[in-house]
């Protein structure tokens, strides 16, 4: 009673079409570049080295997990800003608190992984958290490329531009891997995507000039030096309580410089624990 088979559109079809076709050859691209690790391990290595990266690329798929939300929340805003007057202006301050919260997550995740990672995972696993910082690294790269960048080809509806950028990145990381995984093992696959992910990122920020421009904040540099920083204290700290005073008084350092809509965000969660923490409280006692 309320849709109408009979309406027929070929331009709208073709619209259809034209945004929709280059998004299958794009995420067979992202799925091989995401599965191509284990590929060149099993290759270079052995199936031992196999496993152990798969149990790293678990906990870094969190990260992965949490950019898709994001990406999902904010597609809609994004689509309805594109043709805004400041658009620009919001384009730009989004870049800027996600980069900003991606990397508060990083160092948080990484760190406390670490610290609880012997209970975590059996002892035959336990070499897998060396890898754990750089994955995310590479993690939160993509998801500045995928969850972020490439919405500026759909909000324009084109879709196709965005297939040589993912098609430069299965050659990168192609090269890069066969160079670095017989050298480094593991973290030559890990270094070879952020190696690629970095230049996808490098072309898709220049690429996406055309739709929108990102203003230049220092606000990136604090976040960024931290994460350059605290590659040190991953692995030559070995204390427990080191680990998470180093954390601590990193992420006390990056809230304090947060941007407000950050802030915000973590205010509200810790709120929402807090009362769920009331909640158990409550229900023990009546209990």
């Amino acid at each position: 009673k309320r849709i109408k088979f009979s309406v027929y559109s070929q331009e709208t079809v073709r619209d259809i079409l034209r945004y929709c076709l280059p998004l299958i050859p794009i995420a067979l691209c992202w799925s091989f570049t995401v599965s191509s690790g284990r590929f060149f391990i099993k290759y270079y290595l052995s199936l031992e080295a196999n496993g152990i990266y798969a149990v790293s690329m678990r906990f870094t798929m969190i990260l992965q997990t949490l950019s898709l939300i994001f990406y999902q929340t904010w597609q809609e805003t994004a689509i309805s800003q594109f043709n805004s007057k400041d658009r620009d202006v919001f384009f730009s301050k989004v870049f800027y608190n996600f980069f900003y919260l991606m990397a508060l997550l990083l160092l948080a995740f990484s760190f406390f992984l670490k610290i609880n990672y012997s209970w975590l995972v059996r002892d035959i696993y336990s070499e897998s958290i060396k890898y754990v910082y750089p994955l995310c690294i590479a993690a939160m790269l993509n998801a500045l490329s995928s969850a972020y960048f490439e919405l500026g080809y759909q909000c324009s509806k084109e879709t196709s531009r965005a297939i040589p950028g993912i098609i430069m990145i299965l050659i990168v990381n192609f090269i890069s891997s066969v160079i670095l995984t017989p050298k480094y093992g593991i973290f030559g696959v890990a270094y070879a995507s952020i190696f690629s992910y970095l230049c996808l990122v490098i072309y898709r920020f220049i690429d996406t000039r055309r739709y929108f421009h990102i203003n230049h904040n220092s606000i990136i540099y604090l976040p960024l030096l931290l994460i350059l920083i605290s590659y040190l204290p991953f692995y030559l700290i070995t204390s427990i309580w080191l680990d998470l005073l180093y954390i601590t008084i990193v992420l006390l350092i990056m809230l304090y410089f947060a941007p407000k809509d950050i802030k915000k965000i973590v205010g509200t969660v810790l709120q929402k624990l807090s009362r769920q923490n009331d909640k158990l409280d409550n229900r023990e006692s009546a209990l």
